[in-house]
């Protein structure tokens, strides 16, 4: 038989909200090198940093990622640490995001 787990994000809806997640970890967080972005913009046809919401789609993950983070802060003083910059970039729409992965 078949089995979903893990139903946080799922939905049917815009591609928007599955793009973002691609778009922002290259343009925003440097964790996809521009070659893998590419061929990903290449198979899907689509390249999410072109549309004007990207802007506002692209803060609300990292709003998702931090709190999100945020509920794992008794595993250690790095995840502390981590949390604390996230929010201070969050605060600062120019700042770097040298985020770590989780």
């Amino acid at each position: 038989g078949l089995h979903l787990i893990d139903l946080e994000n799922f939905c049917l809806d815009r591609p928007e909200w599955d793009l973002v997640v691609s778009a922002h970890e290259y343009d925003r967080l440097g964790w996809v090198s521009r070659d893998e972005y590419l061929a990903f913009v290449d198979g899907y046809g689509r390249d999410l940093r072109d549309w004007p919401g990207f802007g506002v789609l692209a803060a609300v993950q990292e709003f998702k990622m931090t709190t999100w983070l945020m509920q794992n802060i008794a595993e250690g003083p790095h995840v502390a640490e981590e949390v604390r910059a996230r929010l201070a970039s969050l605060r600062d729409d120019e700042a770097p995001r040298n985020w770590r992965p989780y």
